[in-house]
């Protein structure tokens, strides 16, 4: 097997981002302080927010963004199983029971239709209604029908939380009975939990953000993400009043100055990715034997954070795809198996933990879907690379 010569992803790092941290070091503040409350600030003017609270991780952030809004013992929560496992784990540690939904057909997110069929028979099998949904907007789009969702959550008079680890970039179409507008991610309807790891669309080595527009529920999550301290940000305020309870979810400074940093960038490196994207789409749009399956839905303009493509060839399987281009050098990457398959959610199935609705779409598109290499600082000619060998793989088969 050939060194890997293409990673998965490569974080876009320069020496804006080592002096903005460097700066907070030689402050002497390297706790949570002013530069987090900046990147709050520019964070909720980046994606049209009205407020931001900065956390340690987006788990933290879905975490707190459930909790601030009264979920946990009790309640059920739908997630899509078609998503990573932090997703469920918010819901799980807030004691909360999770009800996996599908995906719908040919797509990549949860829609209106199988949520209400994750309801539906979440009731008819415990005859308990849900209290939340977590949608997971995937690869950087918006979920197609998000105003579908969002009518449904209110019709139900049931929470809206959106896992949007993928989309810093992102807008979608919002429609009303007479007009319509592209609206930046921050203006989805109820919160919205960001992830800063090092392959998103900006990175704080690890950190997330919650946004939202409703000044009492952003004020619950900041208390939660601080031990439930109410106090301003000054290291020499020694008067303060534990408020509510709370945990250790805070960001340091070091971190904010370098998400900063990074957001100043963050349009040229949305710019980089989407264009990587669209030469991969120029290789791929008819292809015989591969689906684009992100970055095609006329409601969303996507960050194009990920890359995927599901495959459908009679002889060779995804698994041997991955690995043929490993031998190559070429990393690719899955997003996701289905929680509902690993085996720590099979228990949890098991003893009453986690409900499954039918997840035949999730299922059959987790073994056939694949990622491939995608960052801003991809060249053309490793691009070339990329494309060139998969295509070789498949058609010698």
């Amino acid at each position: 097997m050939e060194a890997v010569v293409i990673p998965f992803y490569a974080p876009s790092i320069d020496e804006s981002d080592i002096e903005a941290i460097a700066s907070v070091m030689r402050s002497g503040w390297l706790a949570s302080g002013p530069r987090v409350r900046e990147f709050e600030q520019r964070f909720a003017e980046k994606t049209g927010a009205t407020f931001a609270v900065a956390t340690s991780s987006c788990t933290a952030a879905l975490f707190c963004a459930l909790r601030s809004m009264g979920i946990g013992p009790g309640d059920a929560v739908i997630v899509p199983s078609l998503t990573f496992t932090a997703t469920a784990e918010a819901v799980l540690q807030n004691g909360a029971k999770v009800v996996f939904s599908d995906v719908g057909a040919n797509c990549t997110m949860a829609t209106a239709a199988t949520i209400r069929s994750a309801i539906e028979s979440h009731r008819a099998e415990t005859g308990k209604d849900v209290s939340a949904v977590v949608i997971t907007h995937y690869g950087g789009e918006i979920a197609g029908d998000i105003g579908a969702i969002n009518e449904l959550c209110r019709e139900l008079g049931i929470v809206l939380i959106n896992d949007c680890a993928h989309c810093l970039d992102s807008s979608f179409l919002s429609k009303t009975p007479v007009d319509e507008a592209w609206l930046p991610v921050g203006k989805l309807p109820g919160l919205c939990c960001f992830s800063f790891y090092p392959n998103k669309c900006i990175t704080t080595g690890l950190g997330g953000m919650i946004t939202g527009n409703d000044a009492d529920i952003i004020a619950a999550c900041r208390a939660l993400v601080n031990h439930g301290i109410s106090r301003s940000a000054n290291r020499f305020n020694w008067d303060y009043e534990i408020t509510s309870e709370g945990f250790n979810f805070n960001m340091p400074d070091t971190a904010a100055a370098m998400g900063i940093a990074q957001l100043l960038k963050s349009s040229a490196l949305h710019y980089a990715r989407s264009s990587a994207s669209m030469r991969y789409d120029a290789a791929f749009l008819d292809h015989r034997y591969l689906r684009i399956v992100t970055g095609k839905l006329s409601t969303s303009r996507s960050s194009n954070h990920l890359y995927a493509v599901a495959l459908d060839h009679p002889t060779i399987s995804r698994d041997s795809l991955i690995g043929s281009l490993l031998e190559r050098g070429i990393e690719a990457s899955v997003h996701w198996r289905p929680l509902h398959r690993h085996k720590v959610y099979q228990q949890l199935i098991q003893n009453g933990r986690v409900f499954c609705d039918e997840l035949i779409n999730s299922d059959n598109l987790s073994s056939r879907i694949l990622s491939l290499p995608l960052y801003p600082s991809l060249q053309t000619f490793e691009q070339d690379q990329v494309i060139s060998a998969v295509n070789e793989i498949l058609l010698a088969y």
